[in-house]
């Protein structure tokens, strides 16, 4: 999948990051996909999602959510630079 959109009302720039790498996560799940790329040009909510570290309690519920399904499903979650990231760059608004 490229270049998927979905509205959410969200509280935090990092909070919308986490929704949008969980629904990822969740389609991954539901779809049954292997060897899936999650990538997010969000270097903190990626750190987050990937260590032990204690998230912020704004994103904390998303983040455990996706940290469970990381260990359920067969994915990976990357960071990109943001200028390399161009699906997310033709989202800008």
């Amino acid at each position: 999948m490229d270049g998927v959109v979905r509205m959410e009302k969200v509280g935090s720039v990092m909070q919308g990051e986490a929704m949008a790498i969980r629904w990822a996560c969740l389609l991954t799940r539901d779809l049954n996909l292997s060897q899936v790329e999650i990538i997010s040009d969000n270097q903190e909510v990626i750190r987050l999602c990937v260590s032990e570290d204690a998230p912020p309690w704004s994103c904390a519920p998303i983040i455990e959510d996706i940290r469970s399904l990381a260990n359920q499903c067969n994915f990976s979650l990357l960071w990109t630079p943001r200028m390399v990231n161009k699906a997310a760059s033709s989202l800008d608004c």
